[in-house]
């Protein structure tokens, strides 16, 4: 084994790395196999195409085992084989483009630098064409982001660029100035400079991911509270049904009375107030869908508890085929920005909720009055009251749970109305 072999073994570990990491931005981490058998699979085809390439060389045969190879490894993720050969062909694609842009700038680089022995142009276009592609993944997996409604702040952007650039500039000044002395320093300091590269946006990756767990856990806790919340609300309306239904009896004695001393005006009295402890005994929300029905009754609570009343339309069927999870972020987010708006509102303190079902689309619009003006990040989110420095997360929130079902979010606000409409695709 040559030093060239060392250096393309070195720079294809990166290579199988951002592989890994398109492979998972393109299927959105939806492996069907086990993570043991993913990792097999990459190492598998790594050592594959490190043989064809040490004992064959032959360039037809490498391009054809990598897209055969790349291929492969799409199958161990969920979609369908048009998805897997179009991966295919995009990851390849960037490839060719990052290799190209390397030889590019290395004749550029390297035009009055021809030293004897050792093919510099060769060892270095194996590392910096790498780190390219790497690059050109990184920033595929932001605008990524970007189209799911997630920030990416200047920081991390900042940091896609300077991190790999960096790398390369480092890389050129090893090769050049510190091979010639000592091989082995050159390719420890390459592998620690691509293993930073790896770990900084790995861990990067794992805080996201962190922040989303965490984001998942505390939505799960207030479902449990609502769950809580509509228990009690069972249980409040259960007592008040039993005690008018003990009650009954002498209702109806005393109306039979009224009726028998043609005292139809008291009859008629008595009715309207038995008819307003019957909507007592029913004064809560009641679908069938427990998810719906428990983020709602929690929130007409906390409406009602800050002095805001909650007029509400609701038709659904009771086996609306969405996650608790996802109702629970739709609902919650869009009631908790629809009271805090209410709350600095003087008069008409009124919220209008409207749920409704139709040809397999769920309609959600919630409308409340507002006073203070409405205001819009740089990113062109709403600006939240209680929190400044969360511009706008709920409706953010709101737009990347309704992706998963097609959904679409639409913000209007005229006349101190403010109105949200959301379209859920079941």
């Amino acid at each position: 084994m040559n030093i060239y072999h060392i250096a393309y073994l070195l720079a294809n570990t990166l290579w199988f790395y951002t592989l890994f990491r398109f492979m998972r931005l393109s299927f959105h981490q939806r492996r069907k196999t086990s993570l043991k058998t993913e990792i097999v699979s990459y190492v598998l085809f790594h050592v594959m195409i490190g043989i064809i390439y040490f004992v064959l060389n032959l360039p037809w045969l490498t391009m054809l085992s990598n897209l055969a190879g790349i291929l492969l490894l799409t199958m161990n993720y969920e979609s369908n084989l048009r998805k897997k050969i179009l991966t295919t062909l995009q990851i390849y694609l960037i490839t060719m483009l990052g290799e190209t842009v390397t030889v590019l700038f290395l004749r550029q680089m390297m035009a009055d630098f021809q030293p004897v022995g050792i093919n510099y142009e060769l060892i270095l276009s194996y590392f910096i064409s790498k780190l390219v592609i790497y690059m050109f993944v990184l920033v595929l997996g932001n605008l990524r982001q970007i189209k799911h409604h997630e920030p990416i702040k200047n920081a991390h952007w900042f940091a896609v660029f300077l991190i790999p650039l960096g790398s390369i500039l480092i890389t050129y000044i090893v090769v050049i100035n510190i091979y010639l002395e000592n091989e082995i320093a050159a390719f420890m300091a390459i592998s620690v400079i691509m293993t930073i590269n790896v770990l900084v946006f790995y861990l990067y990756d794992e805080i996201i991911q962190f922040n989303r767990h965490l984001l998942e856990k505390t939505v799960l806790q207030n479902q449990n509270l609502a769950l809580l919340q509509q228990l009690s609300l069972f249980e409040e309306s259960q007592s008040r049904l039993n005690a008018f239904k003990h009650d009954l009896k002498q209702h109806l004695g005393t109306m039979q009375v009224m009726v028998q001393n043609e005292e139809h005006d008291m009859v008629s009295d008595y009715l309207n107030e038995l008819n307003e402890q019957m909507n007592q005994v029913d004064g809560y929300v009641s679908t069938g869908n427990a998810g719906l029905d428990s983020v709602i009754n929690l929130k007409i609570n906390e409406a009602k508890n800050k002095g805001i009343e909650i007029n509400y339309r609701i038709q659904v069927p009771e086996d609306l085929s969405f996650k608790p999870l996802d109702i629970s972020v739709i609902m919650g987010n869009l009631l908790d920005n629809a009271i805090e708006a209410t709350q600095l509102v003087q008069q008409e303190r009124q919220i209008i909720l409207i749920i409704e079902w139709s040809k397999k689309c769920l309609f959600i619009q919630v409308e409340n009055p507002y006073d203070e003006p409405i205001k819009y990040s740089d990113e062109g989110r709403l600006i939240s009251h209680k929190n400044v420095a969360g511009h706008g997360i709920g409706l953010q929130n709101v737009r990347q749970t309704l992706e998963k079902y097609n959904g679409t979010l639409e913000v209007n606000h005229r006349n101190q109305k403010f109105s949200v409409a959301a379209i859920l695709y079941l």
